[in-house]
């Protein structure tokens, strides 16, 4: 670690205390204590005389107590007593006299005693000083994860410092942990053989110790490599390099998955001791949270680049607001909006682009409609959205999309329908006229027709040229009503004026006409209604629906019949209408609703008609809340059903 002292040193506060306390127990004036190569004096070292080393040396190698009196200090004043009792295997705890005096059984028990208490003591201040340079170090390596440093430096000074505190000799490795491979994180001290060997190597479902390690999330200690059965996988590459014992500890994210594993290797066999557990528990903490970070910091910038790359695609123009509404973020379909560059705009007002933006704008939860300027002074009409962003400060995002194309689009829609309607009202006043002018002079030609018919004589030419000039204006009446029928609902000037009404008095004149055209045809049009029956319709559709669909039945029917019946279920009632005539295939009846459609077309079809009848039939119904069903068999004839409320709600709930 950089510049940091972490080695043990004594702490002579709690020493020179005790020291204090020995020499009033044993009434001496000098106490000394040595640990080590340093050496603690009481009351100052400076009143000791300079052999004092020689006799702590004599202390160390005999390693019992050694008491000398005033003989053995006959010609090195100004000590007259000494006494020096070994401490653990490095110290000595000596009294000392300047008079001669003895030391009993009772005071050798005594200063035993104390010894043992130093030796406590030592422990004591040593572990409490291994604690202090811990949580230095711990500080140390959390600031330099915490100001971003990288992560391969983070890495390496934990390891550096793993291998500082261990007092085994220990060789330290941070091993990451990558799509079911392992490579190495930090390994200063690894031999870069092994090194290279391991790295990238996959962590298979073999009892390998990386194995174990990362499947079980558990620690893992091999003893001995050459006969552990985990140590086989690597055993010949770490006999190589003389490495005899590994422990292997995960590196556990929040989500318990396995980041890496902290290996110690030891070149002799054994397991990690008390104090290299607690150091290696520490560091693996310290290791995940610099892993943890650094997977943080890629996902994070994993979402940076999609959120720019989201930005930078986006077809509208986005532009973020500080506080202060000025610009910070400013995309590329902005810069093609405005016409300026992202590093001309940033940290400008936003009233450069947008002058007339007020409060009320940002604020608001429905995009607006405002102006814009472009760079160059071009003045042009936006739609603006903006969304308040308050966590973790005030900010406003701004989407801004050019109104120009749009507006001149609805110009043109507004203009293209005010053309529609003009036209829409010269049609409609086109078929009243066509209503009038064709109708009047028709109704007459059928009407003189029919009175020339009835006043020539019996199988007379005159009788049979008034017939055909009353059908045919019939036939052109009946196709200006269908053409003009369609024109009213294409243009949705229909107003529905329904009714309850009883069916036999009111259809009884239409079916009379078309029992008429049966007969002339050779055909019978059978009527199966009960004179009480009452249905929820418009008079006027009803009957133009109805007739219609006899049209279409005695048209296409050459022999056989006609049969209308009617038929109620629960709230809804059905006119049908079946014939005995040509019928339909499966094909025709897709199309047998669909305008100008018809089964034969041309100059050589074999019937007339411009195909609208049954549309308008259709349509027809469906305004009064109805629905028309056919079903037909090719050659036996069709079979069409009117369905239509029986009765109105708005009639019941006022009767109600």
């Amino acid at each position: 670690m950089e510049n940091e002292d972490i080695s043990c040193f004594p702490g002579q506060t709690e020493f020179s205390v005790f020291l204090e306390q020995i020499a009033l127990l044993f009434q001496v004036p000098y106490v000394t204590l040595l640990i080590g190569d340093k050496r603690l004096c009481y009351p100052t070292p400076e009143a000791l005389p300079g052999f004092i080393g020689e006799l702590e040396a004599q202390v160390q190698a005999r390693q019992v107590l050694l008491v000398l009196g005033p003989e053995a200090f006959s010609a090195r004043a100004p000590l007259r007593f000494y006494a020096g009792l070994p401490v653990g295997k490095r110290g000595v705890l000596a009294i000392a006299d300047s008079r001669p005096r003895t030391l009993s059984k009772q005071a050798r028990r005594l200063l035993r005693a104390m010894g043992t208490l130093v030796e406590g003591l030592e422990k004591h201040v040593e572990q409490k000083q291994r604690y202090e340079r811990l949580l230095r170090a711990k500080a140390y390596l959390l600031e330099r994860i915490a100001t971003g440093k990288p992560l391969h430096e983070v890495l390496d000074g934990i390891v550096r410092w793993v291998e500082t505190e261990s007092k085994n000799g220990v060789i330290a490795s941070i091993l990451l942990v990558q799509e079911g491979r392992v490579y190495h994180g930090a390994a200063p001290s690894l031999p870069p053989g092994y090194r290279q060997a391991i790295d990238g190597q996959a962590i298979g479902l073999n009892p390998g110790s990386y194995s174990t390690a990362t499947y079980e999330r558990a620690p893992t200690i091999v003893e001995d490599l050459a006969t552990d059965p985990r140590g086989e996988p690597y055993r010949g590459l770490a006999l190589t390099y003389g490495l005899r014992a590994c422990w292997q500890v995960p590196i556990l994210a929040p989500d318990q998955t396995v980041l890496g594993i902290f290996a110690l290797y030891y070149h002799q066999p054994g397991r990690p001791d008390a104090q290299e557990q607690e150091l290696v528990a520490l560091a693996t903490h310290l290791a995940a949270i610099a892993l943890e970070r650094e997977r943080q910091r890629q996902a994070l910038q994993a979402r940076e680049h999609q959120l720019e790359a989201v930005l930078e695609q986006a077809a509208d123009a986005i532009v973020l607001l500080d506080a202060a509404q000025r610009i910070v973020l400013f995309n590329r379909a902005a810069e093609r909006l405005f016409g300026y560059t992202a590093e001309a705009v940033l940290g400008m007002s936003v009233d450069v682009l947008l002058p007339g933006l007020a409060q009320e704008s940002l604020g608001g939860k429905v995009p607006v409609q405002t102006e814009a300027i472009r760079n160059g002074g071009e003045r042009f009409p936006v739609e603006l959205s903006c969304t308040v962003m308050a966590q973790p400060f005030e900010m406003y995002l701004l989407i801004v999309r050019d109104l120009t194309e749009r507006l001149r689009y609805e110009a043109e829609l507004v203009r293209a329908r005010e053309e529609a309607e003009t036209m829409s009202r010269l049609k409609s006043a086109l078929l009243t006229n066509l209503t009038h002018e064709i109708r009047t002079p028709l109704t007459t030609i059928i009407g003189f027709a029919d009175l020339l018919a009835e006043e020539s004589n019996a199988d007379s030419s005159f009788q049979e040229f008034a017939r055909l000039i009353a059908e045919g204006g019939r036939r052109l009446l009946h196709t200006l009503s269908e053409v003009l029928d369609l024109a009213q609902l294409e243009a949705r000037e229909i107003t529905l004026r329904p009714c309850k009404l009883r069916l036999l008095p009111h259809l009884r004149p239409l079916l009379a006409t078309y029992r008429a055209r049966a007969e002339q045809k050779g055909l019978k049009l059978r009527v199966q209604l009960k004179p009480h029956l009452e249905v929820w319709a418009d008079p006027v559709l009803l009957e133009r629906v109805l007739e219609e669909v006899l049209d279409n039945a005695v048209k296409f029917t050459a022999t056989g019949s006609v049969t209308v019946s009617f038929h109620q279920a629960d709230s809804r009632f059905a006119i049908i209408v079946e014939d005995t005539g040509i019928g339909m295939s499966a094909e025709t009846l897709q199309h047998v609703f669909d305008e100008f459609w018809q089964a034969s077309s041309g100059i050589n079809r074999t019937h007339e008609g411009l195909g609208l009848g049954l549309t308008i039939a259709r349509r027809f119904v469906e305004l009064m809340g109805g629905e028309i069903e056919v079903h037909s068999v090719p050659g036996k004839g069709s079979r069409f059903v009117i369905w239509l409320p029986a009765i109105s709600r708005h009639l019941s709930e006022k009767a109600a």
